[in-house]
This record gives structure tokens, C-alpha cells and sequence, in this order.
């Protein structure tokens, strides 16, 4: 690895800390005042949100970090620019448009209200799109952290401030808009891009034959991320979904931390080296390796731990968190053995392997979650968990074909990883223990854990130690 992509980590690492960390906190003090009703209310209107994004930004931002061509890098910017912005404003009339019917679609009319204010951050969002691809594409990590520590700090006081007040749900929608809105202004200002009048239409024809299969992939991505949100809007109440939404947004928040500063480092790292398949394999295996390092024993944590977490980070009002967070925690952190394999086949020029692989497992996921929906709660959590690890085979069939990746490959690289969690997790389950005991063996469940590592793999923990370090390290 080149010494700009530890650089470029760690700066990603801090931006995403302040991004991963302060809204969560504020997200803990919030749900403390509010009810998990009122985050049920908001789930679905980022649900709707959310959707109307993927179609705005249209994977075009994504072209500007894989093609690193700087001759028309000024004429595909203001491709995407412009074309994000009409997108985003088109769907935001839409949006209300149909307020009244998609809020009658989950039998909550407060929801129509919320998505015609949770709708501006489709604007505000297009605003800043081009800014946060070209500082990606660039390595730009330490201007990012500036925007996104401040664009969560502001936002989070205004939240609690408003939940304190008594707003309700409405401190989550304001505070949300208020966070886009910083960032955008600070991205603006740090970004010495600025759009031209021109818009090169055969270009465009180029840019959106790449972006289909992005805007594709993040189509189906939204039914992955969003789609339990659907089905439960659909067959639970508001407090159901709020459970699951907090659960599932706690959990994304603390691997978040390790996850999240990796992966726009990793996807343009993969495109600067993209001609070259070993040296992306060999990136790929080495960086997968370092996540499941951090995230699978959190994820166990999480799940041993999940009661006691929910009792102590959210209180007694929010009964049954625990349950979610424990299965999710699991779901999410096996499903990072192949996070980061998404990137490295667009970064290659393959983007179509993901839309392809979605669309493959969609209708298992369908069924699984409209049959387990109409059991239980519980059930539809446990189905979430073993759909999301069955999906892995997918995913390994194609990184044999696009990157000559094999299962072998895959769980070689892991395999010490694996085997001492299993160990872990295998004690727990087998007997059962009190709170301060549960403390007491995560302590020696990390010691355990680090001493097998090290002393099979001592080699890979040493390169930790020196990305931590920020040393140069050859891989």
C-alpha cells in the first residue's frame, strides 16, 4: 500500500468519526426524550427519501472517481451538476405530489407532512454531490473531515435542543436538513470547483451508459437496505419500525466507525490501480481482512452484550431494541467479509456485477421478508440475519469469475478470525450470564481473541500496527 492511501485513511477514518460518532451520540440523547414511535414516523419518510436520492444522483458521481481522465474532468462535472440538480428537483415535486398517498399507503397520515420538509435534502444533496466525488476522486479526505465534523456537531444540538422542547418527531426531520445544509455551505466553500455553462450531450450518452448499472445497483440496494423498512411499515406499527430503525441504525453506527472511513478510500485506491487485477486481488484480500478483523468481534460483542446495551444506552421505554440489536449486529458484520468486493468490481469497470448479484438474490429476500413479516417480529429478524449470510455464495461466485476470487480465497484470509470468534460464541450460547459477568467475559473474549491472532498471524498484526502508525507498508 502507497503511503497516500494511509494518509488518505486516516483522514477518512477522522472525517467519518465525526460523522459516525457525534450523530450517534446525539441519536442516543434524542431517543432518550422521544419515543420509538416517533422514529417509526421519521423511518418511513427516509425510507421514501432515500429512494428518490438513488434516482437524483443516477450513479453519476460515481464516473467521477473511476474515470481519471483530467482533460474532460470540467465537462463531465458539470454533466453530473446539472443533471443531479434537475433530477432532485423533478423528484421533489413528485414527492409532493404524492405525500398524501404514500402516507396512506402505510396508514399514518402524519408521514405526508414530514416528506414534504424531509424532501428539501434531495435539493440540498444534489448541491453537493459533485464536491464530495471530485475530493474523493482526489484524496481529498482532510477537507471532508472539516465539513463533516461541523456538519454534525450544529445539527445534533439542534435535534436534542427541539426534542427537549417537545417538537417530537419533527427535531429528527429539522435536524437531518439542518446537517445537509451545513455540510453543503462548508463543501462549497473548501471546493475550488465551480460549474461552467456547457453540458456536452455526447459526453452525457458516455457518463449514463457507465452510471445505468450504478444507478441500478444502488436501486437494488435501496430494496437491501430499505426494503425490511417497507415490509414492516407495511404489516407493524410505528413502534415496531422504530425498534428496528434505531436497532439498525445503532448497529450501522458503531461498525460504521470502521467501515465507513475505509470504503471511499478503497474504491479510489482500486481505480487508481484498476489495470492491474493482482494488485487490486491482493488490495482487496488485505483490506477485507483488516475489516473483518475490527468488525466481526463487535458484531459478536453486540450480540452477546445486546440486552445490556439496549437497557443501559436507551432505557426502559425502548423494550425489545435489544433483540435487534443483537440479530442485526451479527447480520452486519458477517455481511462485511465481502463488503468492500462491491468496490473493487466498479472500480475495474464492472459495475454491472453487483446490480446482477442483487437482482439474483431480490426474490428470496422478497419472500423471506413478506412470509417471516406475517409470523412474528422475531421471526422477520432471524430471517433478515440468514438471508443476508446466504447471500455471500452470490457474491463469492463472482469475485471467482470477475477477480479470480475463490471461497477459498475468501476464508483462507479470514480463517484465524473465524475459528476464535466461533470458539467465543459457542461458550456463550452455551451458558448463560449475569450483566457484570457478561462485562467481565467480553474482557477476556478481546484477549482471547487478540492472542490467537497474534500468535498465528503475528505478520498481519504487525501491518495493523503500522498503518496505526502511519508507516509506509508494502503489500
Amino acid at each position: 500500500m502507497t503511503s497516500q492511501l494511509v494518509h488518505s485513511l486516516k483522514w477518512s477514518a477522522l472525517s467519518e468519526i465525526a460523522s459516525k460518532i457525534l450523530p450517534p451520540l446525539f441519536y442516543i440523547i434524542t431517543a432518550r426524550l422521544l419515543t420509538p414511535e416517533d422514529f417509526g414516523i421519521v423511518a418511513t419518510s427516509a425510507m421514501v427519501v432515500a429512494f428518490a436520492s438513488i434516482i437524483w444522483e443516477a450513479g453519476l458521481s460515481k464516473t467521477l472517481i473511476q474515470n481519471q481522465d483530467n482533460a474532460t474532468l470540467q465537462n463531465r462535472s458539470n454533466i453530473v451538476f446539472y443533471t443531479n440538480i434537475f433530477l432532485a428537483s423533478t423528484l421533489y415535486v413528485l414527492l409532493i405530489v404524492f405525500s398524501d398517498f404514500i402516507a396512506n399507503f402505510f396508514h399514518d397520515y402524519r408521514v405526508s407532512d414530514v416528506l414534504k420538509v424531509a424532501g428539501l435534502s434531495l435539493i440540498i444533496g444534489s448541491f453537493m454531490s459533485v464536491q464530495t466525488a471530485l475530493l474523493q476522486r482526489d484524496f481529498g479526505f482532510k477537507k471532508l473531515f472539516y465539513s463533516r465534523l461541523i456538519g454534525a456537531i450544529i445539527p445534533g444540538i439542534v435535534s436534542v435542543l427541539m426534542a427537549y422542547m417537545g417538537y417530537g418527531y419533527w427535531s429528527l426531520v429539522l435536524g437531518a436538513i439542518a446537517s445537509m445544509a451545513m455540510q453543503a455551505m462548508i463543501l462549497w466553500k473548501i471546493s475550488h470547483w465551480r460549474a461552467t455553462l456547457t453540458y456536452d450531450i455526447a459526453l452525457a450518452k458516455e457518463l449514463f451508459s457507465f452510471s445505468k448499472w450504478v444507478l441500478l445497483s444502488a436501486l437494488l440496494s435501496w430494496f437491501f437496505i430499505w426494503g425490511d423498512l417497507f415490509v414492516l411499515g407495511f404489516y407493524f406499527t410505528p413502534h415496531e419500525l422504530g425498534l428496528y430503525r434505531t436497532g439498525n441504525y445503532f448497529v450501522g453506527a458503531v461498525l460504521g466507525l470502521i467501515t465507513a472511513p475505509i470504503v471511499p478510500v478503497m474504491y479510489s485506491y482500486f481505480s487508481k490501480i484498476q489495470h492491474d487485477i493482482e494488485s487490486v486481488k491482493t488490495a482487496l484480500l488485505f483490506s477485507s481482512k483488516v475489516v473483518s478483523f475490527f468488525v466481526l468481534p463487535i458484531g459478536v460483542g453486540i450480540f452477546i452484550a445486546h440486552d445490556m446495551i439496549s437497557d443501559l444506552i436507551f432505557g426502559e421505554k425502548w423494550q425489545g431494541l435489544g433483540l435487534v440489536i443483537g440479530y442485526l449486529a451479527l447480520m452486519h458484520s458477517i455481511s462485511w467479509i465481502i463488503g468492500l468486493n462491491n468496490e473493487a468490481y466498479k472500480a475495474v469497470g464492472r459495475p454491472d456485477i453487483e446490480s446482477k448479484i442483487l437482482i439474483a438474490t431480490l426474490i428470496f429476500y422478497l419472500i423471506g421478508y413478506i412470509m417471516s413479516a406475517q409470523i412474528s417480529f422475531e421471526v422477520f429478524l432471524i430471517t433478515r440475519m440468514l438471508l443476508a449470510v446466504g447471500a455471500i455464495g452470490f457474491h463469492i461466485y463472482a469475485s471467482r469469475k470477475v477477480l479470480n476470487l475463490g471461497v477459498s480465497d475468501i476464508f483462507f484470509n479470514i480463517k484465524l478470525i473465524l475459528f476464535a470468534l466461533f470458539i467465543l460464541l459457542s461458550i456463550n450460547i452455551a451458558i448463560h450470564l449475569s450483566a457484570m459477568l457478561i462485562i467481565l467475559y467480553l474482557v477476556i473474549c478481546i484477549c482471547v481473541y487478540l492472542a490467537i491472532i497474534y500468535i498465528y498471524d503475528k505478520t498481519f498484526i504487525n501491518m495493523i500496527v503500522n498503518i496505526l502508525r502511519r508507516r509506509k507498508v508494502d503489500n
